[in-house]
This record gives C-alpha cells, sequence and structure tokens, in this order.
C-alpha cells in the first residue's frame, strides 16, 4: 500500500542537492532586476516598404570632392568665389548616388506585407 497523495511531502530544492537552483544570489551573478536581455529574431516573408534615409555633407566637402574631381577650380575658391546653389545641390546628388551611404534612416512604413515565418536568431544580455 503506497502513501495516499493527500498525505505527500514536497521536496524543496534544499533537499537533492543534486536538483537544478531555480533562485540565485543576486551578488553572485552578472545580471540584476533592472538588466535587460535582447531577443534577436530573423523574420522571413516579403514586403513593399518606403522609407527616409539621411545623409549629411557640409559644403566644404562637396566643394573638396568637386575640385578634387575637376568639377571645381581650386584659384577660384582661393579667390572667395564659391559655387552657386544649384551647381552644389546637382553635384551633392552626384556625390551621393557614387557613394550611396545613408547616415540614417527614418520613417519606415510597410505597405503591404506577408511574413512567412520567424525564429529566434540570437538572446543576450546587454546590461
Amino acid at each position: 500500500m503506497g502513501i495516499p497523495s493527500w498525505n505527500l511531502i514536497e521536496a524543496s530544492e534544499t533537499d537533492n542537492p543534486y536538483a537544478p537552483r531555480r533562485y540565485e544570489a543576486e551578488e553572485t551573478v552578472q545580471y540584476n532586476m533592472d538588466s535587460r536581455v535582447r531577443i534577436i529574431t530573423n523574420h522571413m516573408g516579403r514586403a513593399t516598404y518606403s522609407e527616409r534615409g539621411f545623409t549629411n555633407y557640409t559644403i566644404q566637402q562637396i566643394v573638396d570632392d568637386g575640385i578634387s574631381q575637376g568639377h571645381w577650380e581650386q584659384e577660384q575658391i582661393d579667390n572667395g568665389n564659391i559655387p552657386n546653389y544649384n551647381d552644389i545641390v546637382q553635384y551633392a546628388r552626384e556625390l551621393h548616388y557614387e557613394h550611396g551611404e545613408i547616415d540614417e534612416y527614418d520613417d519606415i512604413e510597410y505597405d503591404n506585407h506577408d511574413q512567412d515565418d520567424w525564429e529566434i536568431q540570437d538572446i543576450e544580455l546587454i546590461d
């Protein structure tokens, strides 16, 4: 005859020294209650989207590049003449298309998306 279930004693984690510990003393771990865990996911699917990119150049950067490419003459700049606004804008457009680096993105909007699947790629402690 066995022990009735209403009379069983539940073992605590200290009763079994080989049981995994559910709690750790806060001072013994490398995280605390204010720490954050980042979950990185990878999403698969198709989307139509639009986003706004921002890239900044100084006029000096544009003019220096234009001089090095033979677009403007250093002598004219040294004499206190600078390219007109329309020429600056046109050259900046060409410079940006050539380099294509975007400093930052903003206002990302997905017009139509269909997510097929997703998975957790990584989980990391960031604080």
